[in-house]
């Protein structure tokens, strides 16, 4: 790893069973392996929903502003789960670093993926990421 690549945290919580996370877990560590050496840091954590909570009102006094987003969408696999994940870090280290590529800055983003009570598939998806002036 690069010094002085900037760093993109994420805080994730998922609403699944332990086996899912593991699973999770893993297909998160083999994407961030993968990931271009001259791409900003991805450092991934799976929070239990109190960290993730705690982590996130941090972030809200740390920052200038937050950017939120919430959808529904129904992930009836892991692989789905993981999939949205990877396409939503993609937009965050894009939007968090394309103007300034040589940026040192650490930047912070929360996911968490909770059912939505309508069927086992269907999650809120909750995204938060913090904004400096």
């Amino acid at each position: 790893m690069n010094n002085n690549q900037p760093v993109l945290h994420l805080s994730l919580y998922v609403d699944c069973s332990p086996s899912q996370k593991r699973e999770l877990r893993k297909l998160l560590s083999d994407y961030i392996q993968r990931i271009d050496q001259w791409s900003p840091v991805v450092d991934i954590s799976i929070d239990s929903y109190e960290e993730h909570m705690e982590k996130q009102v941090q972030q809200e006094m740390l920052y200038d502003s937050t950017q939120t987003l919430s959808i529904q969408k129904s992930l009836p696999t892991v692989n789905q789960i993981y999939m949205a994940n990877v396409i939503i870090t993609s937009y965050a280290l894009q939007r968090l670093y394309e103007d300034n590529p040589n940026s040192r800055a650490e930047g912070w983003m929360f996911l968490s993926f909770t059912h939505s009570g309508e069927n086992q598939y269907m999650y809120n998806i909750e995204l938060a990421i913090g904004y400096e002036s």
